[in-house]
């Protein structure tokens, strides 16, 4: 057979054996059981954890979930408006597509039929809930949740206070002894 007919020959039987499907291994293949999927947002986008090298903040417990989990540290909001910052993130649209611009413009009000983060895992055999804000309320988006949120709600809601009560007394002059922190300074820069 000549060398070049060989050569050819080579090629063929390498693209098929490359195009065959291999065996894989149980542990690339999908795991027994589904993962764990927990996922913490914050309004104030400054990552002041120690999980992101920063001292301000004393918080092993939360820096022992990230390194045993997954960390984004390039993960940044795409418009500074909470609510249409969170309508971004769980439908996976910018704003220009969301048409989300401010907290009151619901994302089904602009969106029905958009497949949000939790509708995508409840799809995929997960109970989705969730505690605090996602987006305003649990009526916001009904659909993306398998549980109700007030299930997950504390019982006794008095004990601690929103920031919107504490606003008042960090920005009365007679408290301007106290160190704001990192959650409402002005001037953070984005790390």
């Amino acid at each position: 057979m000549p060398a070049l007919q060989t050569h050819h020959l080579f090629l063929g039987l390498v693209s098929l054996v490359c195009s065959l499907p291999m065996p894989a291994s149980a542990q690339e293949t999908s795991p027994s059981k589904p993962l764990n999927v927990l996922m913490i947002a914050v309004d104030d986008l400054r990552p002041e954890l120690g999980c992101y090298a920063k001292s301000f903040i004393h918080s092993p417990n939360i820096d022992r979930l990230a390194a045993s989990g997954m960390r984004f540290g390039r993960a940044y909001c795409q418009v500074a408006v909470c609510g249409a910052s969170r309508a971004s993130l769980m439908s996976g649209c910018r704003p220009e597509t969301t048409q989300c611009w401010n907290f009151k413009t619901l994302l089904r009000s602009k969106m029905p039929d958009v497949l949000t983060l939790p509708q995508h895992l409840s799809r995929n055999g997960y109970e989705t809930g969730f505690l605090g804000k996602v987006y305003h309320s649990a009526s916001d988006d009904a659909a993306a949740w398998t549980v109700d949120a007030n299930e997950w709600a504390p019982r006794d809601r008095s004990k601690g206070k929103s920031y919107v009560q504490e606003l008042p007394r960090k920005r009365n002059p007679a408290n301007s002894s106290e160190k704001p922190g990192p959650s409402i300074e002005n001037g953070g820069d984005v790390p």
